[in-house]
């Protein structure tokens, strides 16, 4: 029989694996033994950490554990220490990029040698992450690949820039060099100490490109040991086998009369380094684990393999530079994709009762499809073309395919008609999740309350209740249940060939703001900082930042603002609310022009965050100053401009104001459905273009769904409202609170509305 199980990650494919050989031997006749059982993994050294986790001995369930035992893995995988060494020896092809180079503060004894320890690791990673380091030794270095040689982004580019902060402080550009102000004090040691790996680095790249003999190979590499590496103790021997392995190889060329190139050593240690497994027991003591190689397809009763994604299986080419045989191909040389073809075949054929394809065919962030290897797409295209199932409506490869849920304690991993489970701890936080589903699985929205929240919150910024009200679910989820979720994944090696959307955003706001303190930004200044795309297109994407800003430019002279007439009020408030708690209000408020008044401008269309920086920021003048004075305040956006027209005095500013800090209040001890889309889309719906409800709800909810053909996210995408809509059904904007939220947020600034001069 076949089967072909479909998961989201690797662990979840060996979770289910462990279940499904349980049920294979809790069988009637129960003569299958772990012995007769044998799975192979194409990535063997990245799914054993995961096999180890599931199938290890578990003292609180000691009826469900299988005997087994792992093969085929290399001292290399066992160890970063001798993978480090590899990576070491290509140091002259390397790019030198960013992670590459911080992974060697990941390895200990390396980070010893340099004085280097994780808090050192922490502020480098931190000082190099605001350098803008992609990948580069230099220009030079740049050139020699054939690539545009450029310093910007590079390794040169950062050590100006960080000793130059280190040096001259937040001093300004120093001619082409931007400091890096961060630099200081007694942590300045830190950044020296690691620029002594760098430095180290880069002189060993240029010395292991020349070719030796072998005995002066066996000489260079024990001093690359040397120097990179400290003697914390040597208790697996792996220092002394890598000098066991520099020793044979320099016994092996010493009748050589031609010396070794830089190459062919790499291509010897990697293998003799890479490929000796330590001692195991290969087919023995229960299910073996091992690789999927030539000659491991030996007839088995049940054959597994696990790991049968697209870019696994089968092997790509990747032959050595000093292979001549690629250069000519003639039938009958070797080739990785027509092994791996035969040894497929071979695989299926030694079967003799069952086989097992599992894959990751599911992505673990957003449940898209993966593709699986296409031998696995290719085998099961076979069965649908050739079998039917009887009286079987769908195709053959659907019916022995099961997708199983992301999650070991999902309730659909413990139903009748599903391949259940036989995790017992799983089953009771399935029961217990079950539990709690079924108090609030009618409702679309949590309604839970949390106690009282630490009084210390009652006193905030103007800048936190902006940041709070504009996005309450977030502020909920991280204030009270102290999650923090990474909106931005950064790729400290991607090269910029564009600005992205924030990118742009960032420097069309930081144009501006130039602009206005009589400043001239230019496309030298910010190559300094390393923020433009290299070369022509870095000098096309600032035009277009230009040409952008042009209307933007225009509203701000026509509403006479002049250069360097921007003032800030200190904001210190103490109010009271009906309970007799006090709320104190500490911060600034920015953008006050003389003869003008509040005035705020963003290269961005007018948002509801927006209307809320305004309006808190209106509010708080008007308290600051107490006065009965009519105000005008006025936010710029590129599509639109909002003004306030205010003539109430410090009384009703006061109750506005303590209105939104009781929501704030609120929002802290129970989360709101007040959405950062769906609610500015509702109110700016209903107040802004006077629509009636149902036209107005459906404004919310295409905000709130978003738009997946052109990748616009909406509200429901957004990972902080994932979390709460767990364990709920229908939609939150269905509730009576949403519109009402709404209402109370947005109401009083469109009722406060005036027009823009």
């Amino acid at each position: 029989s076949l089967q072909i199980h479909v998961c989201h990650s690797p662990l979840r494919e060996c979770q289910v694996l462990h279940d499904r050989l349980l049920a294979m031997m809790n069988t009637k006749e129960g003569s299958l033994k772990p012995e007769d059982i044998l799975v192979l993994v194409p990535e063997i050294s990245r799914y054993a950490p995961f096999i180890e986790a599931v199938f290890q001995q578990d003292d609180q369930a000691p009826g469900h554990f299988i005997p087994w035992n792992l093969s085929d893995l290399s001292l290399a995988d066992e160890h970063p220490l001798i993978r480090i060494f590899l990576q070491l020896l290509a140091l002259p092809e390397s790019r030198f990029t960013l992670p590459e180079v911080l992974g060697y503060l990941d390895v200990p004894e390396v980070a010893a040698r340099f004085g280097l320890d994780s808090d050192d690791s922490a502020l480098v990673r931190d000082w190099l992450e605001r350098a803008r380091v992609y990948w580069g030794l230099d220009e030079g270095h740049k050139g020699a690949l054939d690539l545009y040689p450029s310093e910007q982004n590079t390794w040169r580019q950062a050590f100006r820039r960080l000793f130059a902060g280190y040096a001259l402080g937040e001093s300004g550009h120093y001619g082409d060099i931007a400091p890096v102000a961060s630099v200081e004090g007694v942590n300045a040691a830190a950044l020296g100490r690691f620029w002594q790996l760098l430095d180290t680095l880069e002189r060993w790249s240029l010395e292991l490109q020349h070719p030796r003999s072998g005995q002066a190979w066996q000489q260079t590499l024990n001093r690359l040991l040397e120097t990179f590496f400290a003697a914390l103790g040597d208790e697996d021997g792996r220092m002394q086998h890598i000098r066991d392995q520099v020793a044979e190889l320099s016994e092996k060329a010493a009748g050589l009369s031609e010396d070794l190139t830089p190459a062919l050593i790499r291509h010897w240690l990697t293998q003799s380094l890479g490929t000796r497994s330590p001692a195991g027991h290969f087919y023995s003591r229960g299910v073996t684990f091992c690789g999927l190689k030539p000659l491991r397809g030996v007839p088995f009763r049940v054959i597994c393999l696990l790991g049968m994604q697209d870019d696994a299986f089968p092997r790509r080419d990747n032959p050595s530079e000093f292979d001549r045989m690629q250069e000519r191909y003639r039938h009958g040389d070797p080739h990785p994709g027509d092994e791996d073809r035969a040894l497929f075949l071979e695989t299926l054929l030694a079967a003799r009762d069952k086989l097992y394809i599992s894959y990751t065919g599911r992505a673990v962030k957003d449940d898209s499809e993966l593709q699986p290897s296409v031998l696995v797409r290719e085998l099961l295209d076979y069965l649908d073309r050739h079998y039917t199932h009887t009286n079987a409506k769908k195709p053959l490869s659907e019916l022995i395919t099961t997708s199983h849920p992301l999650q070991p304690f999902s309730p659909c991993n413990y139903l009748p008609e599903q391949p259940f489970s036989y995790d017992s701890w799983w089953l009771d936080v399935a029961r217990s999740l079950g539990e709690k589903a079924e108090d609030f699985s009618s409702t679309p929205w949590p309604t839970l309350t949390l106690p009282e929240s630490d009084p210390e919150a009652r006193h905030l910024t103007p800048t936190r209740l902006l940041r709070f009200l504009a996005h309450p679910v977030r502020g909920f989820v991280q204030t009270r249940l102290r999650i923090h979720l990474d909106d931005q994944e950064w790729e400290p090696d991607s090269e910029p060939f564009e600005l992205d959307p924030l990118e742009r955003y960032q420097l069309q706001d930081r144009l501006i703001d130039a602009w206005l303190q009589g400043r001239k930004i230019t496309p030298r200044t910010l190559r300094a900082e390393g923020l433009l795309p290299h070369g022509a297109p870095g000098d096309k994407a600032f035009a277009d930042l230009e040409r952008s800003l042009g209307e933007m430019w225009q509203k701000l002279e026509r509403h006479g603002l002049d250069q360097n007439q921007s003032q800030s009020l200190e904001v210190d408030l103490a109010l009271g609310d009906s309970q007799g708690r006090d709320w104190t209000l500490q911060g600034r408020i920015q953008h006050l022009w003389p003869g003008h008044g509040l005035i705020r401008f963003r290269p961005a269309r007018l948002k509801g965050r927006d209307l809320l920086n305004l309006w808190i920021d209106h509010l708080l003048q008007i308290l600051a100053e107490g006065t009965e004075n009519q105000r005008r305040s006025l936010h710029i956006a590129t599509d639109a401009d909002f003004a306030l027209a205010t003539d109430f005095g410090p009384q009703t500013a006061e109750d506005h104001l303590r209105d939104l800090l009781e929501c704030y209040w609120q929002g802290l001890h129970s989360p709101l459905p007040l959405f950062e889309r769906a609610s500015w889309a509702w109110a700016s719906s209903i107040y802004g273009s006077k629509q009636d409800e149902q036209k107005a709800m459906k404004a919310a909810q295409k905000a709130w769904q978003g738009n997946g053909h052109q990748n616009i996210p909406g509200d429901k995408d957004d990972p902080y409202v994932q979390i709460l809509l767990r364990g709920t059904s229908g939609s939150p904007l269905e509730t009576k609170e949403f519109t009402a939220l709404a209402e109370r947020l947005y109401g009083p600034i469109f009722n406060h509305r005036g027009q823009p001069s």
